[in-house]
């Protein structure tokens, strides 16, 4: 099974994995990795690799803290009605995930030294997580 997990925002974490294919961790393949530019390129991300699933972090705006966010804070809202529509259109399962949960997954000291990149690291978590909570991973 192909994964695109996304770290939406001005500088979009990407991140997309082999299910059928493991390192000797048990960790999936990763096949790609990157930063985009907000949404630039998720189409044809989406159109090459043909994710079975799409794991995005979900944008909360809490009103208490709606004063301090600005228009670039914003894109992370683009970027996901970019995915809903590519995964509506596609008919891929979106699955969107709070912050939090994909901060609950640690990842290990060989995955930190090679993706050094915080945003990708994020979608790394996120993509774990959804693994996780399938029982995919320990």
């Amino acid at each position: 099974m192909i994964i695109l997990a996304v770290d939406p925002g001005v500088v979009t974490g990407v991140s997309v994995c082999d299910t059928d294919e493991r390192d000797s961790d048990g960790m999936p393949k990763i096949v790609f990795s990157g930063v985009l530019d907000g949404w630039v390129l998720l189409d044809t991300i989406m159109e090459r690799l043909k994710p079975s699933v799409v794991v995005a972090e979900k944008f909360v705006l809490y009103a208490g803290r709606a004063k301090y966010f600005n228009h670039a804070t914003l894109v992370a809202v683009r970027v996901l009605g970019v995915l809903e529509y590519l995964t509506a259109k596609t008919g891929t399962r979106f699955v969107e995930q709070q912050a939090s949960v994909g901060k609950s997954f640690r990842l290990s000291d060989r995955v930190l030294d090679e993706y050094r990149n915080a945003h990708v690291r994020d979608s790394l978590r996120h993509m774990m997580a959804y693994l996780r909570s399938r029982g995919d991973m320990l």
